[in-house]
């Protein structure tokens, strides 16, 4: 298996279109072994989705991700978990153990990704519950 952290200096990139790198790496049973790294340019889309269909990589781990660009990379036969922070080694140590979700954002906990490997939709992805909030005007005790 193929697995694809997109970095930023020795981080995931806090979001993935401001990665500077895409780090490869192989994944077998327990071990994973470096394949590779690809430089990006700032903001061309395309380019990073393709680089990554190009070396056969089947999971993207990143940080924050807009739903466009999520829907991209998934609809490209890669698998995404999204909204992980942390440095590289804490991130691939969080691999091996299977806690990638000790290294949730703040506030995704759970919620972001459907609670663990593999593309979710959370809050962020607009499935928050609608509220109930009255109308001010719907209770004429509420006037003052």
């Amino acid at each position: 298996m193929r697995l694809c952290l997109a970095c930023y200096g020795t981080r995931l990139a806090v979001l993935f279109d401001n990665a500077s790198e895409f780090r490869i790496y192989d994944v077998e049973d327990e071990h994973i072994c470096p394949a590779g790294h690809i430089s990006l340019p700032f903001g061309d889309l395309p380019s990073k989705v393709s680089s990554i269909v190009s070396c056969g990589v089947n999971t993207l781990v990143c940080g924050g991700i807009s739903g466009c660009t999520l829907h991209l990379i998934s609809s490209s036969g890669i698998d995404v978990i999204p909204w992980i922070c942390g440095e590289i080694d804490a991130v691939l140590t969080a691999w091996q153990n299977n806690t990638l979700e000790d290294l949730a954002m703040p506030g995704c906990k759970g919620q972001c990704r459907g609670g663990g490997r593999g593309q979710g939709r959370g809050r962020r992805f607009g499935h928050a519950r609608p509220h109930n909030v009255p109308h001010l005007n719907s209770n004429p005790n509420n006037l003052k």
